[in-house]
């Protein structure tokens, strides 16, 4: 889907790139994958049932323009019914992430995430004008080892210690919810009215003003070992098959494996997607990704696909020799390398980062210099197991 110009502003330059990544992004097919510099692993099924497929399950580090560094886990499930529940999704993860990468001013945590949440649903808002919405779980955490988390709708976030602890930390935005704080006893009105279990909001919502949606965060001692984010294709129809899943894992690969298998074995009824962290300040503070640049970057992993976008900006010690942008143009330009899109002849080169990390990255021919973002992109699955069917 082409986006408005209000919309493409709105995002920024940053922000675009993304969301032309994920809205071809690789969703057709279950994949899973461990991110070993994350502690953690992603995974996502369209399912048996739905004709597209509507989560946006990511993981993501954001380095900004003044050299901050950010990371995110970010799961959305485009709203069921809507007409563009996935246009939803995509745009609320790139609006998100590409929010961040322009931040200026260090704040507390959470007030930043309460800010990006809101910037999100006005985007989204904008943009569709109530013919998509979708939920949000995010998790967001600074190098400096602080974290907060935040929730519209019923994907969940749980409180995860691997075999050990589980215990589900947001509450979901239902109708029956709604229903349980209000001065009433009789829930048959929700039953009457087919009410039960639908969402009581979502991003994107239209009807209300800026700043009424109603975002539920939680602060880091709420989180104290892992967690678990999970759109409800994950574990709703099986509650306690997916907590006895949980419970019992070890590592987050071994949760992202089992909770996709059973989610197919069991019908494949919904898109299910999930993202499990086993270490939250390892997730926080672990190794900076190799970026060529300092500043500018994002890292994205979309299932088995790892996605690094460069912007124009200061050159590192170890890149080649700072180039300007020219004056009338402040958006940085792009080649694609990927077998998605190919436009135009791209030079470039195969790069081996271990035994089974195919990376591309764009090379300038010879002789030249390129002012163009660097965009690598590395397909591959994890220890070589295939995704659940």
């Amino acid at each position: 889907m082409k986006l408005t110009d209000s919309t493409l502003r709105a995002l920024g330059p940053m922000g675009g790139e993304i969301y032309d990544e994920l809205i071809l992004g690789p969703w057709s097919k279950p994949a899973t994958r461990g991110i070993e510099e994350f502690a953690a692993a992603i995974g996502s099924t369209p399912g048996a049932k739905r004709s597209r497929h509507e989560d946006r399950a990511l993981l993501a580090e954001v380095s900004t323009d003044r050299g901050d560094r950010y990371r995110a886990a970010i799961v959305c499930d485009g709203v069921g019914g809507s007409e563009m529940g996935d246009v939803a999704a995509t745009i609320a993860s790139a609006a998100f992430l590409g929010r961040i990468q322009e931040t200026f001013g260090r704040r507390p945590l959470e007030n930043l995430l309460v800010e990006l949440m809101h910037y999100t649903d006005e985007t989204v808002r904008a943009e569709l004008r109530g013919k998509g919405t979708t939920t949000m779980s995010v998790i967001l955490a600074g190098e400096n080892g602080d974290l907060a988390a935040a929730n519209v709708g019923d994907s969940r976030i749980f409180s995860w210690e691997p075999g050990r602890n589980f215990t589900q930390v947001s509450t979901d935005d239902t109708m029956e919810n709604e229903f349980r704080n209000l001065p009433l006893k009789d829930p048959s009105a929700l039953d009457a009215k087919g009410l039960r279990g639908t969402l009581s909001q979502a991003v994107g919502d239209v009807g209300r003003g800026p700043n009424r949606l109603r975002i539920a965060t939680f602060a880091k001692h709420l989180l104290p070992v892992g967690a678990i984010l999970a759109t409800d294709g994950a574990w709703k129809g099986n509650e306690l098959t997916f907590r006895a899943v949980v419970e019992n894992a070890t590592n987050s690969l071994e949760v992202i494996r089992r909770v996709l298998t059973i989610a197919t074995w069991t019908g494949g009824i919904d898109n299910a997607s999930i993202i499990a962290i086993d270490n939250l300040a390892t997730f926080a503070k672990g190794p900076q990704v190799r970026l060529r640049r300092r500043r500018g970057g994002v890292s994205l992993w979309i299932n088995d696909t790892k996605i690094v976008i460069q912007g124009v900006g200061a050159a590192s010690p170890h890149s080649e020799p700072e180039v300007t942008a020219p004056k009338e143009r402040t958006e940085p330009r792009k080649k694609v390398v990927d077998n998605r899109r190919r436009r135009g002849r791209v030079d470039y080169q195969r790069k081996q980062h271990g035994k089974s990390d195919d990376q591309l990255s764009l090379i300038p021919d010879a002789g030249k210099v390129s002012r163009q973002p660097k965009i690598e992109i590395s397909t591959e699955f994890d220890g070589g197991d295939t995704p659940p069917p």
